[in-house]
């Protein structure tokens, strides 16, 4: 490809995406396409087509010409008949998977050929490698194991011999050098299946507890985050003006300091902060995307769910023209598929509907995923709980039904008789509450045994403002979301009950360990206070208490994303800039509390 090209690379990729969209949406609608839906796709492929040739992917531009002179056969005939349909499918598989070879390659890498002769596939989609996962792993040996270190030490030769690691601690030094060491977190990437691995890991007998998280990857069936997006010429419009009086406004003000007429300040800044409201406002709006940008490969999902379940599944999609933001899109991608797959594989039985339904309420979108299949029993969540070891029989005996069905969310938990394909293995449901939590999402579940689930997720139109809880911290001041805490309470110490060496509380019928902000942070503890300022938070699948020195308000701010290095910091998740100007700095609690030894709480 010529170099001059390499400035419109961007824009072919998300173009071809686009059409790739509507290709398949209109593949996916539940009927073969009429006559004006194959005009439409043999344009889209034509487009493409002639976008490749111009930027050099000349086997790109073979594979569509191809697609080309299949669809002007079917505008000959006048439809598309049923066996052409799944024909159909597997080219724009074939032509997609072509697309992201050339996204993922260097701009200044040679581009990779898809082969030497490009052939679109008659009947199956090739086999495509392996995708390299991420995953963090958190090793705790039991408490008899002996020679500790060595143990250790060989734990990270294997897992060295099944991906590379990114990340290990303790490292091989410090455990050469006699370090008293009981646990092991790495950081790993590889082709491994790291729930197989986790599983295998954890039924050894010198292993306490395996922890896994596998880091979310982007895949071509994902909201694609782009670096152009489409904006309507009003919303431009409106940002000119609005940029231009605060221009005017700017040497309005300038023209006020010189002539010392500061009695005409506060009108003039007023209507500065009503512009800045206006301009934040259209801003956002210029960030909504339809969900349907979402939900428009669910159909093509779904089908390939049933096929390999074997149950013949429908989906029904009501609501998608509602806006959100383009950051809530991208979040929601993986844990709606992980709701989708637990309906096909969990829920329906041989045959079912699933229904997918959005409404607006509020400054929220009601996300609803039901199906119609066997439904939750939870009685029986209780108790695989318990034999799980997830909770203690006095504790499943304290939950309410709603509480019970929540518990599908715990790390490890799965309601599955067998490992499968698509589910068995105990995560899912836990990805879908973290990723709602991470941007002020709520997760609600209901079920009736055989009459069905339904999984109502609340959305936030805008994933960029959010609702903080300011701290103090010894000398630290930060935040916290509001959605991930249960409380904030004052609570005098004569209260703190000591249990195994560990301080814990009593807070609505449950025992609550206390953990100290202090000591995670680094920051020198306050002594003699009568009282304790404590943050109630779900970190995990298990409640905590984190202490803190005071608490500072409640704010509505706008938080941006850490970039290199300060977002390799386990435990911070973004910033925010206070009126003063000084940084605050946004903590994540579960990533935070997932880093530290469960030895670093608050003890006596």
């Amino acid at each position: 490809m010529a170099m001059d090209m390499e400035k419109y690379r961007e824009l072919f990729l998300q173009e071809s995406r686009e059409h790739l969209e509507t290709m398949n949406r209109l593949l996916s609608a539940g009927q073969a396409p009429d006559t004006a839906g194959i005009d439409e796709l043999f344009r889209g492929a034509h487009s493409i087509k002639g976008m490749a040739a111009s930027m050099g992917f000349s086997d790109l531009a073979e594979l569509t010409h191809e697609l080309e002179n299949r669809l002007s056969a079917f505008r000959t005939l006048g439809r598309i008949p049923a066996e052409g349909l799944g024909a159909l499918h597997r080219a724009l598989d074939f032509i997609e998977e072509r697309i992201e070879q050339i996204a993922s390659v260097s701009p200044t890498s040679p581009s990779p050929c898809a082969e030497a002769s490009p052939t679109l596939p008659e009947a199956a989609i090739p086999e495509s490698k392996q995708p390299l996962q991420t995953a963090r792993l958190r090793i705790e040996l039991a408490a008899h194991e002996p020679a500790a270190a060595a143990r250790l030490m060989l734990l990270q030769r294997e897992l060295a011999s099944v991906g590379e690691l990114l990340e290990i601690k303790p490292t091989l030094q410090e455990l050469a050098a006699g370090e008293d060491h009981r646990y092991l977190e790495a950081r790993i990437r590889g082709a491994k299946d790291f729930q197989a691995l986790s599983l295998s890991l954890e039924a050894r007998p010198e292993i306490a507890s395996v922890h896994l998280r596998v880091e979310q990857q982007r895949r071509a069936d994902r909201v694609q985050a782009q670096e152009f997006a489409r904006v309507r010429t009003r919303v431009l419009d409106r940002l000119i003006d609005l940029s231009a009086e605060m221009i005017a406004l700017r040497f309005r003000l300038d023209d006020d300091c010189c002539n010392g007429r500061f009695e005409e300040l506060p009108p003039e800044l007023d209507e500065l902060g009503k512009l800045l409201r206006e301009l934040h406002g259209e801003i956002l709006q210029s960030r909504m995307m339809p969900l349907s940008q979402l939900t428009g490969r669910l159909p093509r999902q779904i089908r390939d769910l049933g096929e390999k379940t074997g149950k013949q599944l429908r989906l029904e999609i009501e609501g998608d023209h509602l806006m959100l933001d383009r950051g809530v899109l991208e979040a929601m991608s993986d844990p709606l598929m992980h709701i989708l797959r637990n309906a096909a594989d969990h829920g329906i039985e041989k045959s079912g509907t699933i229904e997918l339904k959005a409404r607006r309420q509020g400054d929220r979108v009601i996300l609803e995923i039901r199906d119609d299949g066997r439904g939750m029993d939870p009685e029986t969540l209780r108790q695989r709980a318990v034999d799980k070891g997830l909770i203690s029989p006095r504790e499943a005996s304290r939950l309410d039904d709603s509480e019970a069905l929540q518990l599908i969310c715990r790390p490890g938990f799965s309601t599955a008789g067998s490992i499968t394909a698509l589910s068995g293995r105990g995560v899912g449901m836990d990805v879908v509450r973290s990723a709602l939590e991470k941007f002020g999402g709520e997760l609600q579940i209901s079920s009736t045994p055989g009459a069905g689930s339904c999984f109502s997720l609340a959305l936030p139109l805008s994933a960029a403002v959010v609702q903080l809880l300011l701290l103090r911290c010894g000398a630290l001041r930060l935040a916290l979301p509001i959605t991930r805490i249960q409380a904030a309470i004052k609570l005098p110490t004569s209260e703190v009950r000591n249990q195994a060496g560990r301080l814990i509380i009593e807070h609505r019928n449950q025992l609550i360990p206390l953990l100290s902000l202090h000591k995670i942070l680094g920051q020198s503890s306050p002594q003699g206070a009568n009282t304790l300022n404590l943050v109630i938070c779900s970190v995990g699948g298990r409640t905590a208490a984190l202490v803190i020195d005071q608490f500072e308000g409640i704010r509505e701010a706008f938080i941006k994303p850490l970039s290199y290095p300060l977002n390799r910091l386990a435990g911070l998740s973004a910033t925010s800039i206070l009126g003063s100007g000084e940084i605050l700095f946004v903590l994540d609690p579960d990533e935070l509390l997932r880093a530290q030894p469960p030895s670093r709480g608050v003890t006596t």
